[in-house]
């Protein structure tokens, strides 16, 4: 993952390594360029090789997969729900953007149209549906993202199988023809390997993103940090699982 940690509203990014198996921190490293995430694993591994990856959860950050397929070529890559939801709500508000100053209705809306169904009150899926009604751009978009969630209720899945839904789900979503739904649909479709094995191995990144969210806490609360090293001591401190000797 890739948090931010400057100040006076410059961005600096940091790369995080962290256990798939529980919910901590393993190390940072300043940058989320190809050596930046080269050097961690390096110094996390103590080798010149990663015998012990056997799948890395990522986003569709390409620096980031092209060290792995070259230090841990074994490994599986993975691009799980959340990363492919996150750019899929990503369409949905450029398409509500573009969209706004043709339609009245969709002023004040924005995270109404981005909610799931389920967490809408009673007004808010009246308004919806008035949008709906609309045949606008953006509630279309919104019901591709939908339309992938689906995809996650089917268990038991071979690799072939994965894929083949997936398929099916980008060509019905195409047939929109929504300009930034297009754009992330033909990203998804470049990395399609990577979320058919996701969805094959029921891989989450829920419990990193929480962590996260976390992290970005502890930065608005510090109103950024002044460099990488207070921002790196701050996170292992909360979230990085230290054993103390008392």
């Amino acid at each position: 993952m890739s948090p931010t940690y400057g100040v006076n509203s410059s961005h600096h990014y940091a790369t995080i390594i962290m256990d798939s198996d529980k919910e901590h921190i393993l190390d940072l490293q300043e940058g989320r360029r190809e050596k930046d995430l080269k050097t961690l694993l390096y110094l996390l591994s103590g080798q010149e090789t990663l015998p012990d990856l056997n799948i890395v959860n990522m986003d569709m950050w390409k620096p980031y997969m092209n060290v792995i397929k070259e230090v841990a070529p074994q490994a599986t890559i993975v691009h799980d729900n959340f990363h492919v939801v996150k750019k899929l709500t990503e369409a949905i508000d450029n398409t509500r953007k573009k969209e706004l100053k043709n339609c009245d209705l969709l002023k004040f809306q924005k995270f109404n149209v981005l909610k799931n169904s389920e967490n809408r009150s009673d007004q808010q899926k009246k308004l919806f549906t008035e949008l709906a009604a609309t045949n606008i751009n953006t509630t279309k978009a919104w019901q591709v993202r939908e339309n992938y969630k689906v995809l996650w209720s089917y268990i038991n899945l071979n690799k072939e199988t994965a894929k083949d839904l997936i398929k099916t789900w980008i060509d019905n979503s195409k047939i929109y023809a929504i300009e930034h739904v297009n754009k992330a649909l033909n990203t998804i479709e470049a990395h399609i390997e990577g979320i058919a094995d996701a969805l094959m191995t029921r891989t989450s990144s829920g419990l990193h993103e929480n962590t996260n969210g976390r992290i970005q806490s502890i930065v608005a609360r510090a109103r950024g940090f002044a460099n990488f090293e207070r921002f790196r001591i701050n996170a292992l401190f909360y979230y990085g699982n230290l054993q103390y000797n008392h």
